[in-house]
Formats: structure tokens, sequence, C-alpha cells
């Protein structure tokens, strides 16, 4: 499962940009509205 791995990847950054492109990939997968961004 891709989104666990993402997750599991996501715990263990601590920069902004990679935070930022984990919150991308959420959207990709549709369990956030872009619109938020």
């Amino acid at each position: 499962m891709a989104i666990f791995a993402s997750i599991s990847r996501a715990a263990n950054v601590d920069t902004k940009s990679e935070l930022y492109l984990y919150i991308e990939r959420l959207s990709a997968y549709g369990l956030i509205d872009s619109a938020i961004l």
C-alpha cells in the first residue's frame, strides 16, 4: 500500500518542503482537497 509507505516516510521528515510534498501526495490520493492548500 503506497499510502502507508507515504505516511511512514512523512513521520520521519521534518522539513517543510518534504511535508508539502507529502501533502501534495495525499491530495493526489484524494484524501485532502487541494483547495485547502
